[in-house]
């Protein structure tokens, strides 16, 4: 009798198929006979055209051809003799997956590429298809393999091996390559007599087992190429799907294994996962608690497993309950512990740790005191204090072990547990230690931040910060470009290391990191975020007396409340500014004073008081002997007076404004007074002159990159567009404005939006 798998696989793909015996042998053009001592295994040797002339009329795809044409050519060999079993003796078929995953969610991409390795015909490679999935701890690396492996079992006539690796593992002692090649030995039922004494003896046993076989082999949990290597199969037949926490690089690139990257769930994934754990019943209905619950597990599928079965276990308990105890950083690894070391999400971490060399797994608890979502490769160079090349080699040891993500290149990041557990390791590094490492930190992104202030503006003052500790490497910047694209990669960085800055009681930083970033953010909008740096950037300087230090905040403070319309929070602080600068003597600190005291009033309409304001700016910064102000205030003056119908008079103050700006290099001055230029000639009809003048004061703020500034210039445009005559240009300008105002929540966009209302034609009719 002939091995029954091959006709087992016939008839389950002909009843699927919906075919009886007579219409398959009709549409193969066989006999009903042939057909029928096929699928009973009356056919020894079934013939190979016979078996494609089969598979093409069962329509089967191209994998599923595959499989049944191996267990065609395997059906005698299976029951046939072995040279190792003895002749006549039945070669044993092992089936030694794990059991499936009880619910196994998403995935979808990677089941993909898995089923992708079905179509690799053995001829077309000289050994076994290998497959690496990697990703970091507690991501769902052995359930994808599992299932994924259950549901291709078919295609593997002769069975599936499985063996735990031990790579992270508690015990902390790795399989040896040879105590897997034993097990596989022992489960392919090689007598024991007949197993050689030396471990490559033994390994050219299993590959001559395993050499007219079509099998598939799970290396769980493997440490590295060096314990998988032996296990590889020397023939075309089988395929190897490999776990591990580890890159694996080598095998990759000497193997050829296909590598398949698995990351944290989505949200979507991470929704269905928590479904079929708690049941949509009881998801619908709680309302935002899952989107929480899954955030504060980090989409990590180890952490929501057990945050949902700590709520299955409370059937009565609102969701919203279970994900509020996991809020606080301090115990969430405690809430999520199971008391079981291959389930705890710490312990789960820790066995990624134990791998790491000195030098990473300090830097690994480092990155923990990193408030910001994500790192830069200059910065992490600064906060561990290394060379850019010892930099290089912990990061790729901390990537290749996905401790570490590199989301995109030079930018690296972890997600919140694994975060919140180097944070703990972090603790047992002594206060001196962390303290140095935060204050490197601080003096590169405040060095930093003051190098790419001053090429977005070289006519604004910046703090001077003092010599960074050693080991910090601050970046240097091009032009404004560069700058500006860097303030935005690390705009949410800025703001968590204000507050450890703070928190810290590193008063200085805290004080003069927000005075570096005051120009990106008030040309990006970025106007809350201005208020808020500046609000703890105050408590800092109160608190460490720095006189000087709460002056400017308080105008900073003023300025952004003004951006905000909080109008009379602005008044407020400007007043205690100038009596601070009052104090101190510095006249130029009383010129800002008096130019941001004199916006204000514009917008409370009170132009005859907001020109006696920028009359004072005025005479302060010449005082001062401060060119870069006395041409922002001149240009302030001849904007109120152009406000109060004084068109010529502004002209002519708005001209020397001008000549100021060029002397002092004062780009954005120069911009906002083409911009009153402009204006005034559009007020005295001289539409065309105020049209080039304002694309005059255009081409700079672009190039300075300040967005609110840009689209009051396009608004002014518009007007002057269709004072000439043409509509269709004001439009055009109008719509880019309003665009840029909306994306900054901007109260001026309403007033936009009705100019382009009344651009549009009355309906018909």
């Amino acid at each position: 009798m002939a091995d029954r798998y091959f006709g087992d696989l016939l008839r389950q793909h002909r009843e699927q198929a919906g075919l009886s015996q007579e219409e398959l042998a009709a549409a193969a053009g066989l006999s009903v006979r042939a057909v029928s001592d096929m699928e009973r295994g009356r056919t020894s040797r079934p013939h190979g055209r016979s078996v494609r002339l089969l598979a093409e009329a069962l329509k089967l795809p191209a994998g599923a051809q595959q499989s049944l044409i191996r267990a065609a050519r395997n059906s005698a060999q299976k029951t046939g003799t072995n040279s190792d079993a003895g002749p006549g003796t039945a070669v044993p078929v092992p089936r030694q997956l794990p059991a499936a995953p009880g619910h196994f969610a998403g995935r979808l991409d990677e089941l993909k590429v898995l089923d992708g390795l079905l179509e690799l015909a053995p001829g077309a490679r000289r050994s076994a298809a290998v497959c690496a999935i990697i990703g970091t701890a507690g991501v769902g690396k052995t359930a994808l393999a599992v299932n994924w492996a259950h549901k291709v079992s078919d295609h593997f006539p002769h069975g599936q091996l499985y063996v735990n690796l031990r790579g992270f593992d508690p015990s902390g002692a790795p399989m040896s390559a040879a105590e897997a090649i034993r097990s596989f030995l022992d489960a392919l039922e090689v007598p024991a007599a007949r197993i050689p004494a030396a471990a490559d003896a033994q390994a050219s046993l299993y590959r001559t087992m395993l050499a007219d076989r079509a099998m598939l082999i799970l290396l769980d949990n493997a440490l590295d190429p060096e314990q998988v290597r032996p296990l590889l199969p020397g023939s075309d037949r089988s395929l190897v799907v490999i776990t591990s926490r580890n890159d694996l690089t080598s095998l990759v690139a000497m193997e050829s294994a296909l590598p398949l990257a698995v990351g944290l769930m989505t949200d979507a994934e991470a929704h269905e996962l928590l479904g079929f754990r708690l049941g949509a019943e009881r998801l619908a209905g709680a309302g935002d608690a899952a989107a929480e619950l899954i955030a504060l597990c980090s989409r990590l599928p180890l952490a929501l497993a057990i945050g949902a079965a700590r709520a299955a276990l409370q059937p009565e308990r609102p969701l919203a309950s279970a994900a509020a105890e996991l809020r606080d950083s301090a115990s969430r690894l405690d809430i999520l512990g199971t008391g079981d070391v291959l389930s705890d999400v710490r312990s789960v971490f820790s066995w990624s740790y134990r791998e790491l060399s000195v030098q990473a797994a300090g830097a690994f608890r480092l990155l923990g005191v990193h408030p910001g979502p994500d790192v830069s490769a200059a910065a992490a160079t600064s906060l561990l204090g290394v060379p850019a090349t010892e930099r290089r080699r912990i990061l790729r040891e901390l990537t290749g072990t996905h401790l570490v993500a590199e989301q995109v290149p030079g930018r690296y990041s972890v997600h919140d547990l694994l975060r919140i557990y180097a944070a703990e390791l972090a603790d047992t590094d002594s206060p001196a230690v962390r303290h140095a490492a935060i204050t490197r930190m601080l003096d590169h992104y405040l060095s930093t931040s003051c190098n790419a202030a001053e090429q977005l503006d070289r006519s604004r003052p910046r703090p001077v910060p003092e010599p960074p500790e050693s080991g910090v490497r601050p970046e240097e910047f091009a032009d404004s470009e560069a700058s500006l694209a860097w303030f935005q990669a690390e705009h949410q960085v800025l703001l968590a290391v204000q507050t450890l800055a703070a928190s810290s009681g590193l008063d200085r930083h805290a004080v003069k990191l927000p005075w570096a970033m005051t120009t990106y953010l008030g040309r990006t909008g970025h106007w809350h975020d201005w208020a808020g740096l500046q609000r703890i950037a105050l408590t800092a300087a109160e608190r460490s007396r720095d006189r000087a230090g709460q002056a400017r905040v308080q105008v900073s403070l003023g300025r952004a409340y003004e951006r905000l319309g909080r109008l009379e929070d602005a008044q407020s602080h400007l007043l205690r500014a100038v009596e601070l600068y009052r104090d101190l003597d510095d006249h130029a600190g009383q010129g800002d004073v008096h130019i941001t005291m004199a916006r204000i009033l514009e917008v409370m309409g009170r132009q005859q008081d907001s020109l006696h304001q920028a009359e004072l700016a005025v005479v302060q910064f010449r005082l001062a002997g401060d060119l870069i102000g006395q041409g922002d205030a001149l240009n302030t003056v001849g904007w109120q007076h152009i406000l109060l119908g004084q068109y010529e008079l502004a002209l002519t103050v708005c001209r020397e404004a001008l000549d100021l700006c060029h002397q002092a290099q004062n780009k954005f001055g120069e911009a906002a007074t083409w911009d009153s230029i402009g204006y005034a000639n559009y007020h005295l009809g001289r539409g065309n002159e105020a049209i080039t003048c304002y694309e005059q004061g255009l081409r700079i703020i672009c190039d300075l990159g300040d967005r609110s500034g840009q689209a009051a210039v396009r608004d002014h445009m518009g007007d002057a567009y269709l004072l000439t005559g043409d509509p269709q240009g004001a439009r055009l300008e109008w719509e880019q404005a309003l665009a840029i105002l909306q994306d900054l929540e901007h109260a001026d966009a309403s007033g936009i939006r009705a100019k382009l209302d009344e651009l549009r034609p009355p309906p018909v009719g």
